[in-house]
């Protein structure tokens, strides 16, 4: 009975625990860097030991031998075909299902559009609010998004444009376990379906075999 209630208590901590969601935040301007949250635990990409990498010039290793990669069987065309055709449309289902619990807030945007001359900035200008806006629109429609501001100007006198941008997100990871755990067995079906897992063709050679005399 103890072993039972020790067990209930640990799944509903884990159950608790996945219910709990997964903030990411995103700050771009000039360069991103994508934040993630979960309780107390903080994560940073890229982080200042990525960052101090991508500076130093990378130094050319004498003697180095590239590594054989591991030779794979690419299953046949038609097989590929049916496998794609067989999930596709599931696989739509169960993104839509996952894209449908995120939601985007804190979106705010500023754009400041520099062209050659006067005319060229208008023109750029009004380009610049027709993608931004029409990007956002099309976006509202699939995700759950929440805009702060967006600011979009022309500097006729600049020589240089500017953008930044500032959102985040909220994800839910109970969300993201059933999505995966039926993308996974929607996969598997697809592939036995397919004939790319052949998993009669292995049992018939295996009953085919006959046991080695001793």
């Amino acid at each position: 009975m103890i072993f039972w209630g020790i067990l209930l208590a640990l799944l509903a901590a884990v159950l608790l625990l996945l219910c709990v969601p997964v903030l990411v935040s995103l700050v771009y301007s000039g360069e991103g860097v994508v934040t993630v949250r979960y309780l107390v635990f903080r994560f940073t990409f890229p982080t200042e030991e990525e960052k101090a990498k991508e500076e130093e010039p990378e130094k050319p290793v004498e003697g180095k031998k590239a590594k054989k990669k591991a030779k794979y069987k690419i299953p046949p065309t038609e097989k590929l075909l049916a496998f794609a055709e067989e999930l596709t449309p599931k696989l739509w289902g169960q993104v839509r299902k996952l894209v449908k619990t995120i939601l985007v807030y804190g979106l705010r945007l500023n754009l400041c559009v520099v062209g050659v001359d006067a005319a060229d900035t208008a023109i750029r200008y009004g380009r610049a609010n027709a993608y931004v806006y029409g990007i956002i629109t099309a976006a509202q429609n699939i995700i759950r998004v929440k805009v702060d501001t967006i600011r979009i100007y022309p500097d006729f006198n600049g020589e240089k444009g500017e953008f930044t941008l500032t959102l985040k997100a909220m994800i839910f990871p109970v969300v993201l376990l059933i999505v995966a755990l039926n993308i996974a067995i929607l996969a598997l079906v697809a592939a036995l379906k397919s004939g790319i897992l052949d998993v009669k063709g292995k049992r018939s050679v295996n009953n085919g075999t006959k046991a080695p005399n001793q």
